[in-house]
């Protein structure tokens, strides 16, 4: 069985209709919550965090969503987490979205649309890789390997202690 957990109605309404497409709703459980809501017991053999991280300050919030997966999964159970991350302030930073304006841009996006993206994406709490690294080796992670980047976004796959 897996469990889909997401705070929004509106994204498990979706994931409900995605669901119900594939023909697996008796494969899927979602759950309307955090996933700290979730019983806190080591039951699951997996877990995913795909586009989260990234929108929680680095004030605890961060760790307190990984430890609320890690105390949740068996031990050795892998996790797969994707986010924003880099550092805002380094040329490497600048360079990249330099390329990903361009790319929007060409694919008919107008500067106005950057501008406005732009924007939002600066309010968001992004850390380098090296502090995404250190919160899940502190909420019990090890292995850590990055396998996917495009951009700003990465990609890692951890393994609970």
């Amino acid at each position: 069985m897996i469990i889909g957990v997401d705070p929004s109605e509106p994204m498990l309404k979706l994931a409900a209709a995605k669901v119900n497409k594939a023909g697996i709703s008796d494969r899927i459980n979602l759950f309307h919550g955090l996933t700290n809501q979730l019983p806190l017991e080591p039951i699951y053999d997996g877990a995913t965090c795909i586009l989260v991280l990234h929108f929680l300050p680095d004030d605890g919030s961060k760790l307190e969503l990984l430890m609320s997966i890690s105390q949740r999964l068996k031990p050795g159970s892998p996790l797969v987490l994707v986010s924003l991350y880099g550092d805002k302030d380094a040329v490497e930073f600048q360079l990249i979205t330099e390329a990903l304006k361009k790319h929007f841009l060409n694919k008919g996006g107008t500067p106005e649309e950057f501008r406005e993206f732009q924007e939002g994406f600066d309010k968001i709490p992004i850390v380098p890789e090296d502090r995404i690294k250190e919160l899940l080796n502190e909420a019990g992670f090890q292995q850590v390997t990055h396998f996917f980047t495009t951009y700003h976004f990465g990609g890692w796959f951890a393994t609970l202690k």
